[in-house]
């Protein structure tokens, strides 16, 4: 026998059964090849190019891959990013100055504390006296305005970006206060179960009104019905309100055994943050992005491993908004009922989102523009007042029709419920294609004229009199002071000369 049939013999009795192999029917479970080189490959086909087939198959996959863990990008923008940074810029016209309060209407303290925190937001109001210029120049062609000739024109029930910049107006105007009776009579429009008259929640009221504002944003940027049905939500995503308020979030779960990474976008107007054992806002941000295990009942099903194991999830801010909302939950609902968490939770006056908060490259940093208080131990009970920052950069205090001037450190030992940070220098996050909007020019910085009435006009010739009969009065009573003076003087003098006369006479 010679070697090679003892060795046959010997493969015999180690492997008494041929092994079979099949064809992977699952690509993912096929083994990473570009991790392994080949010593005896062939050369690769090239093009005409000289350009290797393969590597460009190989770069168009990882291209491929790394697309799956960004946002999908707009194919059109209906506002240009450019005019939003401008809008965060501009520091005159309706943002100079500190308008006045507004008037309780009955209950309606949540609605005045969140529009007057509104109406001091700077790229919002530069976005309404935009679009305000623009209605006023052709009121006959902006859409979504109600005009003499069209009574129904406007897109809703409420043209709710007229009416805020109107009341911004009014507040500028009025020398008591302003009065919002359009806004207080659509709360149905905006939530089904507000009711005029009725104290509401302020942070749903702050919620429902952007979201209006949104929604009516998108209808009058858009050319009809049937073009805002077919905008994606990245297109939905480029409004000017969006893109002043909206954020987008990303979950990251990761599966413990097969270490895939399964990550999910979701866009937001505003963030609700846990503080029932949390004493600062940095540690309620930090609780909000912390690792949460997935375990038990809530075990994660991973499409790789086809079953339901353990997980990690992790919450971050992939795109921060220009109009950073943040709402602290203080209010607990139990079945027995509610309570309110009543302690100061730690806030400052600058928010800096790094990299453990956030996986926007910009690192923005915002600084503190609003606060909205609660007063009370409930929910749909208390006062709620505001406290805001103009452009002259003094806080004030704004309690339904009471505006009063107030200390920042009053401000940051507040109990804050809402709270509205604008970011500092706002820069667009990509370079966006060319857009078929074209945004209208930025109206001149000036502050809206002054309605003349009868009360200005009478005011007007009555201050002068004033001024005259005081000037008169005050110059006349002078003159009375010195003659007065010189008359005693005078009498005295006499007197003496008498006396001296007498006492001479005396001698003699």
């Amino acid at each position: 026998m010679d070697i090679d049939d003892a060795l046959k013999n010997k493969s015999v009795e180690l492997i008494p059964r041929p092994i079979m192999f099949h064809k992977a029917k699952n690509n993912k479970m096929r083994l990473p090849f570009d991790k392994f080189v080949a010593l005896n490959a062939r050369k690769p086909a090239r093009n005409a190019n000289g350009e290797s087939k393969v590597g460009m198959q190989s770069f168009q996959t990882k291209v491929a891959r790394s697309r799956e863990n960004l946002p999908p990008k707009p194919t059109r923008y209906l506002y240009p990013p450019e005019k939003v940074s401008e809008l965060f810029e501009e520091t005159g016209g309706w943002v100079r100055g500190v308008g006045t309060g507004l008037q309780n209407m009955g209950n309606t303290c949540f609605l005045n504390s969140v529009l007057q925190a509104l109406m001091y937001t700077r790229p919002l109001i530069r976005f309404l006296q935009q679009r305000h210029a623009d209605t006023s120049r052709s009121p006959h062609q902006q859409k979504g305005v109600r005009t003499p000739g069209n009574k129904r024109r406007s897109h809703g029930p409420i043209d709710l970006l007229g009416e805020l910049a109107k009341l911004k107006m009014r507040t500028i105007n009025s020398r008591h206060w302003a009065l919002p009776k359009r806004i207080v009579k659509a709360l149905p429009i905006l939530n089904r179960r507000f009711r005029p008259g009725r104290q509401e929640d302020a942070h749903e009221f702050l919620r429902y009104t952007i979201q209006h504002l949104q929604g009516q944003s998108l209808r009058e940027l858009s050319e009809g019905k049937g073009v805002l049905k077919s905008l994606g939500e990245p297109e939905k995503r480029t409004s000017p309100i969006y893109q002043i308020f909206g954020g987008l979030l990303t979950s990251e779960v990761t599966c413990t055994e097969c270490r895939l990474v399964s990550r999910t976008f979701d866009p937001f107007l505003d963030l609700s943050l846990q503080v029932e054992n949390c004493s600062s806002l940095q540690k309620a941000l930090r609780f909000f992005t912390k690792i949460e295990r997935l375990d038990g009942d809530n075990k994660y099903k991973c499409k790789r491993c086809n079953k339901s194991v353990v997980a990690t999830k992790q919450f971050k801010i992939q795109q921060a908004p220009g109009v950073l909302c943040l709402h602290l939950k203080r209010f607990r609902f139990t079945m027995i009922g509610h309570s309110k968490i009543n302690k100061h939770v730690q806030f400052n006056s600058t928010l800096t989102l790094n990299s453990q908060l956030s996986n926007d490259e910009r690192q923005p940093k915002y600084e503190l523009t609003s606060v909205v208080c609660h007063h009370g131990s409930g929910a749909r009970s208390g006062h709620y007042t505001a406290f805001v920052k103009p452009s002259d950069g003094a806080w004030r205090k704004m309690d339904d029709s009471l505006v009063s001037l107030v200390r920042e450190r009053t401000v940051l030992q507040s109990q804050a419920y809402i709270l509205l940070y604008t970011m500092k220098k706002h820069t667009p996050l990509q370079t966006p294609p060319r857009s078929p909007y074209r945004a209208s020019a930025v109206p001149p910085l000036s502050l809206p004229p002054r309605r003349e009435t009868k009360a200005h006009r009478k005011k007007a010739l009555i201050t002068p009199f004033y001024i005259s009969a005081f000037l008169f009065l005050s110059l006349s009573l002078s003159i009375t002071c010195v003659v007065c003076s010189l008359f005693f003087v005078v009498v005295a003098l006499c007197l003496q000369i008498s006396f001296y006369v007498v006492g001479i006479g005396k001698k003699l």
